[in-house]
């Protein structure tokens, strides 16, 4: 028993720290692929997977890493004239978050039906991560991002959802969706090998 309690942890540790890879590689590649403020879109996928195989708590860590690659390769380095430490608590919290909803709704979802646990995971990943940085727009980055409107001559409600979220939100939301059969099959596949239902 403590033997094959074991087994399953190291094939979890295996599984989170290849997630966990993914993530921070898709991120990077991002800086040469850009796609307007939102570099990585794609890092969201391994996020989603790895919270649907492995839990919230893997979810809350994935997206955590995604928001240190973020800071660490200075993606959100034109937040840093707002406050440095606000900017890196946000982008940190908005990924941690997005992770962790996103497993949370699989776990709930699962056992009903997996295919529609990974669609609803998939959209609340990236609408998590925008709405936490929506949210921060408007109250932490408020005098900031007012000044940003003021000088492209809009008003900051235009400038938030045109500009700021724009068309990425939609790339994050569509990638996540496109890819979420193929994580359905990846998931059933890999909780198959594994052969067990625990959680991180």
């Amino acid at each position: 028993m403590k033997k094959a309690r074991s087994l399953t942890n190291v094939k979890n540790l295996t599984l989170l720290a290849l997630m966990t890879a993914l993530v921070a590689v898709f991120q990077c590649i991002g800086l040469i692929i850009p796609i307007g403020f939102n570099v990585g879109a794609f890092a969201l996928v391994p996020i989603v997977i790895g919270a649907a195989m492995l839990g919230p708590v893997a979810g809350l860590w994935l997206g955590f890493i995604f928001g240190l690659v973020v800071i660490v390769t200075g993606q959100a380095s034109a937040f840093y004239a707002f406050g440095v430490v606000q900017t890196v608590i946000v982008v940190l919290l908005k990924g941690a978050l997005a992770g962790w909803v996103s497993g949370l709704m699989f776990k709930l979802i699962e056992k009903k039906n997996s295919l529609a646990a990974i669609i609803t995971s998939s959209v609340l990943c990236p609408v998590v991560n925008t709405a936490v940085f929506t949210l921060a727009s408007f109250t932490i980055f408020f005098p900031g991002i007012k000044g940003w409107a003021t000088g492209a001559g809009a008003d900051m409600i235009s400038y938030v959802f045109l500009t700021l979220i724009g068309a990425n939100f939609f790339v994050e939301l569509g990638i996540c969706l496109i890819f979420s059969t193929v994580a359905h099959r990846i998931i059933l596949i890999g909780k198959k090998m594994r052969n067990d239902k625990s959680y991180i």
